[in-house]
């Protein structure tokens, strides 16, 4: 759908430049979380860090259809903005799992995850259909 930087209202301007500056917060702090793994080598920083980053995947839509508007004058169709803003949540929630497994429940971790799993699968074939 192409669309102009002109036609866009204030309101959404303002929303896209606020979730932008959300955006490269959250993934500059996922980024330290995730450069913490190599000083004290521990799984879980990594999956902590990329929880981080990938829970902050429902705003990447607004995001990138801002940016794609400003560059190339797209905005993105429905399938395609709601694909980004909802396919890394169970990517988000599995990291989680398996770093609150590593963390708490050490006894129950796999057992939390093939849990897990299995509702992240059953999600995404159903966004995906």
């Amino acid at each position: 759908m192409n669309i102009t930087l002109e036609e866009l209202s204030t309101f959404e301007i303002t929303r896209s430049v606020s979730t932008g500056i959300f955006l490269i917060i959250s993934i500059l702090i996922g980024f330290r979380i995730l450069l913490k793994y190599f000083q004290y080598k521990q799984k879980a920083l990594l999956t902590v860090g990329l929880t981080w980053i990938f829970i902050s995947s429902p705003w990447w839509g607004n995001a990138f259809s801002f940016l794609s508007i400003l560059i190339i004058g797209y905005a993105f169709e429905p399938f395609e903005y709601l694909l980004i803003q909802n396919a890394f949540v169970p990517i988000a929630l599995m990291c989680w799992v398996y770093s609150l497994g590593e963390l708490t429940f050490k006894k129950y971790k796999y057992k939390l995850i093939i849990f897990y799993f299995s509702i992240c699968i059953s999600y995404l074939i159903y966004l995906i259909v």
